[in-house]
């Protein structure tokens, strides 16, 4: 991790964390695309447990929230995103309170409260 960066090359995943119990962030990843139809890849935030959390993914974007186990749909980008083959894209969720606004490459895609 460099300046709040984690740089990474290869395959598999790579998990770090801020400080538990921020509300007020900003987060973003750079996502290289490999050009196949799966891009995998996203922030996962304000997690209390395996269980329990909101997972933003890259493939879309797509912001899902996990509670007690069970996954539930909050918002997206349809259609979504489509990354062409060796390009990187920004993936940032910025948190303010009980709102989450998703950003793709700098441009605002959507909110949810």
């Amino acid at each position: 991790m460099t300046q709040g960066s984690l740089f990474s090359t290869g395959t598999g995943y790579q998990v770090w964390a801020v400080s538990p119990g921020q509300t007020n962030v900003t987060l973003s990843v750079d996502v290289a695309s490999s050009g196949t139809p799966h891009y995998y890849g996203g922030l996962v935030f304000r997690a209390t447990d395996a269980n329990n959390y909101f997972m933003l993914r890259f493939d879309g974007p797509y912001l899902y929230r996990r509670q007690a186990g069970q996954f539930v749909y909050l918002g997206g980008v349809d259609p979504p995103q489509q990354p062409t083959n060796g390009s990187v894209n920004q993936l940032k969720a910025v948190l303010q309170g009980s709102v989450i606004q998703v950003f793709w490459d700098g441009v605002f895609q959507f909110q949810v409260t």
